[in-house]
């Protein structure tokens, strides 16, 4: 597995993390990762703070890096994955549930959907 790889899925549980643990981590310089954070930064993958040299993965690309292994053959045409726009200070029902926009913005989720909702990231649209 590569250095990014091995950062990512150092990442993907989508908590804030020290720079220094990760380097010892990877055994790579501290300065090192922080040029590869910077970087990761400028392109939206992850959020630096550089202040507190604590780095952690966007919510948009944590759900990409989730990792169920071997995919169940039989399960594949009960699971749907989409995104839905809620438009600001409105609601909309999926199984049950309501969810709610309160804010100002639209709002963009992405649901993972099989026998009940299981997943939800949601994002702002600009």
């Amino acid at each position: 597995m590569s250095k990014l790889e091995n950062l990512l899925r150092v990442l993907e549980n989508g908590e804030w993390h020290d720079l220094s643990t990760i380097a010892d981590t990877l055994s790579v310089s501290e300065e090192y990762l922080r040029d590869i954070a910077r970087f990761l930064a400028s392109v939206d993958i992850l959020q630096y703070n550089k202040e507190r040299a604590t780095v952690r993965i966007k919510q948009k690309w944590k759900t990409l890096l989730i990792d169920e292994g071997e995919p169940d053959l039989e399960g594949l045409d009960r699971t749907a994955i989409g995104t839905i726009i809620v438009p600001p200070e409105k609601t909309i029902v999926i199984q049950n549930t309501s969810i709610t926009n309160l804010t100002d913005r639209s709002l963009e989720l992405e649901l993972k959907i099989d026998a009940k909702l299981r997943e939800i990231a949601i994002n702002t649209v600009k």
